[in-house]
């Protein structure tokens, strides 16, 4: 269940980013792509709903590329970051953030 944005900018903020990544993907030749999307739930931890879906899609071999718009969508904390990045690296998984990496 998502909860509300915690913010009155939130809402439009998350659109903005998912029109960009949507935009990026189709000129990038992304076919099907899947969404995770956690509005309203803190990136201090990556106990998520939408984001514990796709560690379980990365599992099941389902997933190969993730973009996100900026890499700190992943966690904001740095040390949690860093690990779950070096940690998807070695399944395999291209990260892209169109915000730098």
């Amino acid at each position: 269940m998502s909860q509300a944005p915690t913010h009155p900018d939130d809402a439009r903020t998350v659109n903005v980013q998912l029109d960009k990544l949507r935009a990026f993907a189709a000129r990038q030749g992304f076919g099907d792509c899947t969404e995770y999307l956690d509005d309203g739930y803190s990136g201090n931890n990556l106990n998520r709903p939408a984001f514990t879906q796709m560690e379980e899609d990365i599992a099941l071999g389902k997933i190969d590329t993730i973009i996100v718009s900026c890499i700190n969508r992943i966690a904001r904390d740095y040390f949690l970051m860093e690990n779950w990045i070096a940690n998807a690296q070695t399944k395999g998984i291209r990260l892209i953030a169109l915000d730098g990496l």
